[in-house]
């Protein structure tokens, strides 16, 4: 019982974490936390100007799915953040992004799809499912994360497709 309750919550991390992944990477973020041991958010916010509350949420989002380890400080813009091996390995695997974030974006527009919005669906998927069949450690956790978002796009789609 507990192991389908751990992929449940995995289920519904990969809803939030999923999109943040894919905005911290289109900003440049993790390129810059993957390249440092630790950090902190006045560090990463140095060069750049990031609104410091957002990184601070996107931040938490990435230590509760235990991709960061966090050591507090007084002033939370000075704590250390580090990443673990769980982050190394999620992130190594998100090479395909173009292909989550289209699959977003019919999740946004899901009560407007065309029918060749559909088709094109029905390829992403089919694409995603092949990278899901993997049998590599590294995408086997990063499946179980999207695998939260799949089912509120697919009971959606299916709808659509009956009416």
């Amino acid at each position: 019982m507990s192991n389908y309750r751990e992929i449940l919550f995995k289920h519904l991390d990969g809803i939030v974490l999923i999109p943040t992944i894919i905005g911290l990477k289109k900003t440049g973020i993790l390129n810059s936390i993957s390249n440092k041991i630790s950090f902190s958010i006045n560090e990463i916010n140095e060069n750049n100007n990031f609104n410091v509350g957002y990184l601070n949420i996107s931040l938490r989002t990435l230590r509760n799915c235990n991709l960061l380890k966090f050591k507090e400080n007084k002033y939370y813009l000075d704590s250390r953040y580090k990443v673990t091996n769980n982050y190394k390995k999620i992130i190594n695997s998100f090479n395909y992004m173009d292909e989550i974030s289209r699959l977003i974006s019919f999740y946004l527009k899901s009560n407007k799809l065309s029918n060749q919005d559909i088709k094109d669906y029905s390829k992403l998927i089919i694409n995603l499912i092949k990278i899901f069949n993997k049998n590599d450690l590294d995408s086997k956790i990063l499946t179980i994360y999207l695998e939260g978002i799949l089912p509120r796009i697919k009971s959606k789609l299916l709808i659509l497709i009956r009416i």
